[in-house]
């Protein structure tokens, strides 16, 4: 994970979100996302039961199927920071108006 790009992104997530300002992230990213997060952005663990549609930033794991299948009906969501070097498995599940971050390739 490139950490520039990610707390870059949370910075930019936090002038542009409304309220309440929220990120997701897997959990072994958790710690580092909480410490580096603006004042005003929530940082959480993607979990089974999560309102995905409640965030703004999310950092998730392909693994989760759910996920996936939640990507192209997301409405608030306008990051989604991967931590693969490529993204052209899901650029096609994440809507056209998401931000995949600079460094990573988008179709």
């Amino acid at each position: 994970m490139s950490r520039g790009l990610s707390l870059g992104s949370l910075l930019a997530l936090a002038d542009s979100a409304p309220s309440p300002r929220r990120a997701a992230v897997l959990d072994l990213a958790l710690e580092r996302f909480r410490e580096g997060a603006p004042e005003g952005v929530e940082v959480v663990a993607i979990e089974e039961g999560l309102d995905l549609e409640t965030v703004g930033f999310l950092v998730p794991s392909w693994r989760q199927d759910w996920v996936r299948k939640a990507l192209p009906k997301l409405t608030r969501l306008e990051v989604v920071q991967v931590l693969s070097a490529g993204t052209d498995s899901i650029a096609d599940l994440v809507p056209a108006d998401v931000l995949i971050p600079p460094g990573f390739t988008r179709r």
